[in-house]
């Protein structure tokens, strides 16, 4: 279970950075997913990741249209990012290893499948490169009906923004979140 809440809240916040999915048959956006978009547009309006990406992109197809560049010459894209392992006040019978098993598989290796890192790096043709840094066990005040919500709801109800706001007060002493300033905006 506790993995579980880790690997959500990775993706949400993955996600939440880089996009909304669409609705089928391009039907309307719910509310609250309209209002979440428009919140992230209005505090992050010049995303400086956004031009380096789009940079990329432009660069990538003068590349290939181009025989003197060549699509090998491509510098990598590279970003890197902290994955926060947090626990609920209320948890027992925490694997104590996961931490290091989760830096392992996400990027490190060796893993029997694909780590994450390398997952990216062939999928991408080697050029892009996710990197990151796992951080934990990070104890949280709540127990975690206060973070997930009643069950049933899928998270709806919870308090998964005190969540991640918890762990990154309780990291911020010795974690260099400057480390991860993927698009250099501080």
């Amino acid at each position: 279970m506790n993995n579980l809440m880790v690997l959500a809240v990775f993706f949400t916040l993955f996600t939440s950075l880089h996009g909304t999915i669409p609705p089928m048959k391009g039907g309307p956006l719910p509310e609250k997913v309209r209002e979440h978009t428009e919140m992230m547009q209005s505090e992050y309006p010049n995303s400086n990741m956004a031009h380096i990406i789009q940079k990329w992109v432009v660069d990538k197809q003068k590349a290939i249209l181009n025989p003197e560049i060549g699509i090998n010459n491509l510098e990598t894209l590279t970003t890197s990012f902290p994955v926060l392992v947090g626990k609920y006040a209320d948890a027992v019978n925490v694997q104590t290893d996961a931490p290091q098993q989760l830096q392992a598989e996400l990027f490190d290796g060796p893993w029997p499948t694909l780590t994450m890192r390398e997952f990216y790096l062939e999928n991408s043709y080697n050029q892009f490169e996710l990197d990151g840094m796992v951080y934990g066990w990070i104890e949280v005040s709540g127990p975690e009906s206060l973070y997930t919500g009643p069950y049933g709801t899928f998270g709806m109800g919870g308090h998964a923004a005190t969540f991640v706001r918890e762990m990154i007060d309780s990291v911020d002493a010795y974690v260099n979140f400057a480390d991860f300033d993927n698009d250099g905006d501080g």
